[in-house]
């Protein structure tokens, strides 16, 4: 007799081709199977031994194949693909020949069952919640998203390529919960994960195939974003957010987002991509996975680009690649697998641009295109910083970020006669970073403010001199209101940044499944190691700019009554040599013990729980800094430049945390599950918290959320509310006072967040399918403190100490309201698919005062592909389809606690204007 999808089933089934494990399943299950074999060459199942419900089984034994597998009541199982039946990026050429020869094996050993052969599967015929996550979970195997008590987002190759990601936090957007900033280029972006306001990547890590790509991916000014570019060789994309971040992940508060690269296949198969766009750009992807044996297996691709940036700099403003090869070995007990990455490339990090402002009312500065324009350009491309005794350091913005990386991986995966299943990770990178950006400091003036502002101060060091005059550094020649359109200029800082980095983490994990009393466990036991030696030297310049595309260097002169020069404020553009001065060398050895239970109570009732500790100890030195006048006597440039001193202090200081977290998963019927979670999460001091002779404490954060999910033939639909408490968030900003010194203001507060998240599918007919997610909530300040770093004091932060407040305030660039609507439809049997993306943001501020107001805006997005034959494909997308302008932050460093008094001008970071990007794919 068949069985159903519930009976429960004693499969031995090895790791091999998945057309021959798909046939032993159907026997030893008594199922009738309707299968395309043409869409199965080059895909192996997993190993599947042991007793499991006929459901279950089929989920684990084509776990992240591309497969799903579905059991009707009249016994017969329908494997269909995630990928489109021809022509898709994840998907190569087939072998008929050899399918239809496995399908007449088939049918001669399927016990006199009929086998049956689909003739073409839906490429949106696949489930929301059908996927197997292996990420957040101690299951060996991975686990349906129906079955899991937390939060996740799956992309597969597919959903990647429709979206056209421009940049790694483009891809990000897909999530919910996050709020992302992308407008910043291809890395050192802001990613806010479930309303905890914290910068960069310090709420949220980034894995790749289950280590962290840097263990702590917020440094300052090195973000983990800058270490990861995406290509081909990405074969999928899993995005947990809270619950068990907090025992399998490190640095990650709100969750982790785990990259899975390409393995090698058992046939040759291969892709070419090659990427245009209307910005210049110039892309080439591969990837190759084949045998090199019968049990060793290999997987290399990448990428190399070229591109102007769609905010045009004069100069090439991404250019590079990455290379990753990786080496599999497949054996009776397990698997190893040793795999190499390189990263060289150097990209531009676009900051934020001067803007017009009348009340909440955001607009471009007459001459200067919010959407396109960018005041970087080949004036200040190259700048020399000068220090002590001659020395000088060369800033060279051509450069931007330039990013030198390679990463050794190894993998090893063992299971014993007794069941118990061994894993063990290990990561090494070596890493020379060097950031030369610019960020605005402060708002735009009128050129004429601006001599009147610094006119006394000139007169004065210059006893000779009657009057100033703004002149360009270039040319000598005159600035006036009409030089540049609007007569505005800016300071602009231009930090040197250089940052060796020597990286080493290793994860191991022991994990064994067992029943007791007629319920599973599947216990586990781990232990997390790190050891990084990091160094960083940072001289940030500053230089006085006009307002236009490509700006231009100002000096401010004072003349004398003949009109001769007599000294400058600036020096060829400099305002300040050295505003402030960072040097310091860390080791840095962390380690975390882990466990976990997950316990199967019944068929529809799961339990998990898990505990962490981990610990982390500094040790180090850190050069303190003073001012000093270089002796110039024609510039004011020089007076008072940051530099270090000679004297170090020491770091010394180990800072530990536990957290634990217990979540439970219910299926009330087939369709409909809930789950529930309470997780006790803290936060480590990051690296740079770990340069301060000082010791910095953990932050601990409370954490609960509920869950519904429904998984129907043509709706699915995942909704989470979650709760956040996160204690001691440190916020800090910094200015300069009249004298030019600089001003530091620390305070420290709690942050609440309340919200849900959405993510739901429904596609009533073949046709025509639509997805959305959505991101609602409701964080805000509580509690806030100042901080005077003096004495060690607190006290309340309000309008009788400094002039304002944040209390009950909503956290800066964080928006409550973020929505995404991607309605989809596939033309002439699933050969063209034509997309499009409504994505709606809400409000959101520059500061934490809630003084500047960053307006709601949206963007549409359209896209499609043509799935030419079984080999091409062609893909073609428009972003911000309508030029729409939208602001994700206002002033990069300065005036976040309070913004500054605008009088008419603004600085903010907006998204980009319409731009297209189209590729052709070629699989073989």
């Amino acid at each position: 007799m068949a069985a159903n999808a519930k009976n429960t089933v004693f499969f031995d089934i090895p790791q091999q081709a998945a057309d021959l494990a798909l046939i032993q399943f159907a026997e030893q299950a008594n199922l009738t199977l309707f299968v395309p074999f043409d869409k199965l060459q080059g895909l192996r199942s997993n190993k599947l031994v042991g007793d499991y419900p006929v459901e279950e089984a089929i989920s684990i034994l084509l776990s992240n194949t591309g497969l799903s597998g579905k059991v009707d009541k009249g016994g017969q199982l329908s494997i269909t693909s995630t990928t489109p039946p021809i022509g898709r990026e994840s998907m190569y050429k087939k072998n008929k020949l050899s399918a239809a020869i496995f399908a007449l094996i088939g049918a001669a050993f399927s016990g006199g069952n009929a086998l049956a052969q689909d003739a073409s599967t839906d490429p949106s015929d696949d489930s929301l919640l059908e996927e197997i996550v292996v990420t957040g979970n101690n299951n060996s195997d991975g686990m349906r998203k129906q079955d899991v008590s937390y939060s996740i987002t799956t992309l597969n190759p597919d959903a990647i390529a429709e979206r056209a990601p421009r940049t790694l936090p483009d891809l990000l957007k897909a999530v919910p919960g996050l709020s992302v900033e992308s407008g910043g280029g291809h890395g050192s972006s802001d990613v806010r994960a479930r309303g905890i306001p914290l910068d960069g990547f310090e709420s949220l890590n980034l894995y790749e195939d289950g280590l962290p790509v840097l263990h702590d991916p917020a440094i300052g000014w090195l973000n983990g974003d800058q270490f990861l570019r995406h290509d081909v060789t990405i074969a999928g994309v899993e995005a947990v957010r809270g619950g068990p971040s907090a025992i399998y992940a490190t640095n990650s508060p709100a969750g982790y987002i785990n990259f899975l690269t390409q393995t090698g296949t058992e046939t040759s198969e291969g892709l070419i991509k090659t990427t245009v766009s209307d910005y210049g750009t110039r892309r080439l992807d591969f990837s190759y996975t084949g045998p090199l044996s019968d049990d060793w297996f290999i997987a290399v691709g990448g990428h190399y680009n070229v591109d102007d940036g769609i905010r045009d700099t004069q100069f090439k403003a991404n250019k590079g690649g990455q290379i990753r090869l990786k080496l599999s070995k497949e054996f009776e007990q397990g698997r190893f697998d040793i795999g190499l990455r390189r990263l060289d490339d150097n990209t531009h990090f676009q900051s934020g641009i001067p803007l017009a402002q009348n009340g909440n009312s955001i607009g471009d500065v007459v001459g200067f295109d919010s959407n396109y324009d960018t005041q970087s350009g080949l004036d200040f491309a190259q700048v020399n910083l000068k220090g002590k005794d001659g020395e000088v350091t060369e800033y060279r913005h051509d450069r931007g970020t330039t990013m030198e990386i390679t990463q050794l991986t190894f993998n090893f995966e063992y299971e014993f006669e007794n069941g118990i299943y061994l894993t063990n990770k290990s990561r090494y990178t070596d890493a020379f970073v060097r950031r030369e950006n610019s960020f605005l400091w402060g708002n735009p003036e009128l050129g004429s403010d601006y001599m009147n502002n610094n006119r006394d101060r000139l007169l004065a060091a210059f006893p000779t001199a009657v009057d100033v005059e703004l002149r360009y550094s270039s040319d000598g020649s005159l600035f006036t209101p009409t030089s540049n359109g609007n007569g505005l200029v800016t300071p602009m800082g231009i930090p040197s940044v250089t940052m060796p980095h020597e990286e080493f983490v290793n994860d191991f994990r022991l994990s064994k499944e067992f029943e007791i009393g007629g319920s599973t466990h599947n216990v586990g036991l781990g232990f997390y190691s790190m050891y990084t030696q990091s160094n960083r030297l940072t001289r940030p310049g500053f230089l006085l700019l006009d307002v236009q595309n490509n700006s231009r260097r100002l000096d401010l002169h004072a003349v004398d009554a003949e009109g001769n020069v007599v000294g400058s404020l600036t020096d060829n553009g400099v305002i300040g040599h050295g505003a402030w001065y960072t040097n310091y060398s860390t080791d840095l050895d962390a380690y975390a013990i882990y466990a976990s239970d997950e316990w199967q109570v019944t068929d529809s009732l799961r339990i998990d729980f898990g505990l962490r500790h981990e610990e982390i100890s500094a040790s180090g030195s850190k050069e303190q800094s003073e001012t000093f006048d270089l002796g110039d006597p024609t510039t004011l440039a020089d007076d008072a430049v940051a530099l270090g001193n000679g004297k170090f202090d020491t770091i010394d200081h180990t800072v530990s945390g536990t957290s634990w977290s217990i979540g439970a998963n219910y299926d009330i019927n087939e369709n409909n599950g809930v789950f529930a979670r309470l997780t006790k999460n803290f936060t480590l001091p990051s690296n740079i918290d770990n340069t301060s002779p000082v010791s910095q404490p953990r932050n601990d954060i409370d954490q609960a959320e509920f869950g519904y999910k429904y998984s129907g033939e043509t709706l699915g639909v995942f909704a989470t509310l979650f709760y956040n408490n996160f204690q001691d968030l440190g916020l800090g900003d910094r200015s300069f006072d009249d004298n030019g010194n600089l001003v530091e203001l620390l305070a420290f507060t709690d942050a609440e967040t309340t919200g849900l998240e959405l993510e739901a599918k429904w596609q009533p007919v073949d046709l025509f399918d639509v997805a959305v997610t959505a991101t609602l909530q409701n964080a805000e300040y509580a509690n806030a403190r100042l901080f005077d770093k003096s004495t060690g004091q607190q006290s309340p932060l309000s309008p009788a100490t400094v002039g304002f407040t944040i209390e009950g305030n909503q956290p800066r660039r964080l928006a409550n309201t973020i929505v995404s609507i991607r309605p989809g439809m596939n033309l002439f049997d699933d050969k063209v698919r034509i997309h499009a993306e409504y994505e709606y943001t809400g409000k959101r501020y520059a500061d934490d005062a809630n003084t500047a107001e960053l307006p709601d805006f949206f963007q549409l997005s359209l896209g499609a592909i043509w799935y030419v034959n079984e080999s091409l494909t062609a893909n073609i997308n428009i972003q911000n389809l309508t030029n729409e302008s939208g602001l994700v932050q206002g002033a990069p460093i300065v005036g976040l606690l309070q913004a500054q008094e605008s009088q008419g001008y603004f600085t903010g970071r907006p998204i980009f204007g319409r731009n297209i990007v189209a590729s052709f794919s070629l699989a073989f």
